[in-house]
């Protein structure tokens, strides 16, 4: 039988993934060359994603989303917090987050 109710840090972890998006520069094609190099270098986005996991099944429910990552971390740290001190119920009522199989996807987290 599974257990359902204890600590949150039972049931949940925390983490963070950066995402890095390459986004090239264009090609500039002449008639009377082949090839030029571009104008300017392309440009990369970085996006830090907060995800609560599921530690039975392994599944990532995303929080929000950040483009600085001292944001993220402080954001993360209270999260850990909150994992140490409430109880699974507790934990899952603040971040308006559901594990059951029929209401896996967390809630509007605005």
């Amino acid at each position: 039988m599974k257990k359902v109710f204890g600590k949150a840090r039972d049931f949940y972890r925390v983490r963070v993934i950066a995402l890095l998006e390459e986004i090239p520069s264009e090609f500039e094609w002449r008639d009377d060359i082949l090839f030029s190099y571009p104008e300017y270098e392309g440009k990369s986005i970085r996006e830090y994603r907060l995800e609560i996991v599921d530690i039975d099944s392994g599944k990532g429910y995303v929080l929000r989303s950040y483009k600085k990552r001292e944001k993220v971390e402080r954001r993360r740290q209270k999260i850990e917090e909150d994992l140490d001190e409430l109880t699974k119920m507790q934990f899952e009522k603040k971040y308006k987050f559901f594990s059951t199989e029929n209401r896996n996807v967390p809630r509007n987290l605005s």
